[in-house]
């Protein structure tokens, strides 16, 4: 997939989510619950517009899921298509630490424009590199 730098809702979506668990050891369900998506989505193939994603643990309970996708219209697909996402939602939120009422979660989405020319993401096919004058000269 190429990118398209007059089109954003053509261009590629990276999501990143981050939440704080109530108590380490809730890690592992955490993790368990991530697992799950992820199966689900590849189980789905290539008719969701994932291209790949990953889970990182920063102790002590910390978690932070990052996801790239072909485009904007990718993520209601997925919302849509993988109920496994909603329950994980839940799930999580129910084990999430609380500052006052609210859960510690967060969660943003952004156009991925381009990418470094030597970056490598192995088992994902990011859309290939252009520079900045071959982007204005597309203009």
């Amino acid at each position: 997939m190429e990118t398209n730098a007059h089109d954003p809702s053509r261009s590629p979506i990276c999501s990143i989510t981050r939440f704080e668990l109530r108590h380490g050891y809730q890690l592992i369900r955490a993790w368990a619950e991530a697992r799950r998506i992820f199966h689900s989505i590849q189980k789905n193939g290539g008719s969701l517009g994932y291209l790949g994603g990953a889970l990182s643990i920063q102790l002590p309970r910390t978690v932070f899921i990052v996801s790239l996708w072909e485009s904007e219209k990718s993520l209601p697909r997925f919302w849509g298509l993988v109920p496994e996402h909603i329950a994980a939602l839940r799930s999580l939120t129910s084990m999430t630490a609380r500052a006052g009422h609210e859960p510690i979660m967060w969660s943003s989405t952004w156009t991925h424009r381009r990418s470094s020319s030597f970056g490598v993401w192995p088992g994902v096919n990011l859309p290939k590199s252009t520079s900045r004058s071959e982007q204005e000269a597309a203009r």
